[in-house]
């Protein structure tokens, strides 16, 4: 699980893997899809790179975030045009800021 505070200027770094645990990369995929709580992003925003996909948040967004745990939702369209979605397939858990202004 990754952890992250309210205020953070960071990427989430994940793995995503199939049903039968393969590793999907970016040329399995026309567009993949990350949704933490309110924020969503798609590629080109998420890159791939290393074996692993960046959502880059800003502090806004974390800001924006309620503490806790956070599901992260993952959706994949391929080439063939199937769309398949995963839910609490990834979690980040969301530290509370006392500070809630962006620096």
């Amino acid at each position: 699980m990754t952890h992250i505070m309210q205020g953070d200027a960071c990427p989430l770094i994940f793995e995503v893997r199939d049903e039968d645990d393969a590793l999907i990369t970016a040329g399995d995929v026309d567009v993949l899809e990350f949704c933490v709580g309110s924020i969503r992003k798609t590629t080109p925003v998420i890159t791939y790179a290393d074996g692993a996909w960046t959502m880059p948040l800003t502090q806004t967004e974390t800001l924006a975030l309620k503490p806790g745990i956070t599901p992260i939702q993952c959706r994949v369209k391929l080439p063939s045009g199937d769309v398949y979605g995963w839910r609490d397939c990834l979690m980040v858990d969301v530290e509370g800021s006392i500070s809630q202004e962006v620096l």
